[in-house]
């Protein structure tokens, strides 16, 4: 959902028709949540920092701690709930043992896989929100110094945290990488050798897409020509590699990528006709929904096929275990 949000922040001018169905995905990120920060710095809202034209017309500063708040408020929970299963792991000796059993394995998936996969999820918001802010750096006031330290401190942790995990995909034995760091890999196949370091493709170019976002408003042309570049490779091995070991999820992933990348070629197009007509703009704008609109209805679709197979097979199961439990023979 927030991948076609997002769209909203290239310097284009969509149709109507366009702008109104991509402001629905904000729900993506998660706007709705508190923001951590409001409890340390009175008047967060209040402190003004610029951001291109674009960032404001959808919600967003120049400051970070107001973009980011969302993804604050996820890290204090996913933290809060580790917390408190150490706590509970400590504390737990009087505990039932399955009960006991159920908190370390908790525990453990926490510390690694829980981890990553919350960074994953907040990766390019985290990366836009940090841009935005380095864009405009400032120290004028407790809550702008925060800021910009903050985004600091995200910048750098973004760049090691990728090598981290290329470093532990590079010099990891598949069993080991299973345990800990399942989250990088079990969703990928392990031939091509590529696949398996699909994740810190998608890290590179998430990185990269909320670069170009933010500096290359003032050139929409190389803004796009660049977001394309970009998204190349991820698209190359997702169109022509599918490295994803579920059947659904390589369909799903690939009917996806194949429509966003014709969605670029539309908003290409969009630039280039700025003397278009309003019925030929209107066209591209359906152009650009039917892709939206397909990518979604596969998914939920499949999703939907996965979920009454599931339902079947159960059905079959506990008919079976039935049937040989109440048989005479």
């Amino acid at each position: 959902l927030q991948a076609y949000y997002y769209l909203l922040l290239i310097n284009v001018k969509y149709p109507f028709n366009v702008e109104l169905v991509l402001k629905v995905f904000e729900l993506g990120r998660l706007p709705f949540l508190p923001n951590p920060a409001d409890i340390i710095f009175s008047n967060l809202e209040g402190e003004e920092v610029p951001a291109p034209e674009k960032f404001v017309e959808n919600e967003f500063t120049g400051l970070f701690l107001l973009n980011a708040g969302s993804m604050l408020c996820v890290w204090t929970m996913v933290l809060m709930y580790y917390g408190s299963l150490v706590l509970m792991r400590r504390c737990s000796t009087r505990l039932p043992k399955k009960f006991r059993e159920f908190i370390k394995n908790q525990r453990k998936s926490m510390e690694w896989s829980g981890m990553i996969r919350t960074v994953i999820s907040g990766f390019q918001e985290l990366s836009i929100a940090t841009f935005l802010q380095l864009n405009h750096l400032t120290f004028s006031s407790p809550a702008k110094a925060g800021s910009s330290v903050m985004a600091f401190i995200v910048l750098i942790g973004s760049v090691i945290f990728i090598f981290y995990c290329w470093n532990k995909i590079w010099n990891n034995e598949n069993e080991q990488l299973e345990k800990k760091y399942g989250a990088l890999i079990e969703e990928f196949k392990e031939d091509p050798a590529i696949c398996r370091y699909f994740y810190i493709v998608l890290f590179f170019r998430r990185f990269g897409m909320a670069l170009c976002l933010v500096v290359l408003q003032n050139n929409p042309f190389f803004q796009v020509i660049t977001l394309i570049l970009v998204n190349f490779f991820a698209w190359y091995i997702t169109l022509l590699r599918n490295p994803y070991k579920n059947q659904a999820e390589r369909i799903i992933k690939f009917v996806e990528e194949l429509t966003y990348l014709i969605i670029h070629i539309m908003i290409r197009f969009l630039i280039d006709g700025q003397g278009y007509t309003n019925s030929t703009r209107n066209r591209i704008g359906w152009v650009i929904l039917s892709c939206i609109g397909v990518s979604i209805t596969i998914a939920i679709g499949i999703m939907m096929i996965q979920q009454v197979m599931g339902m079947r097979s159960e059905e079959r199961r506990v008919g079976k275990e039935c049937r040989s439990r109440w048989s005479p023979y």
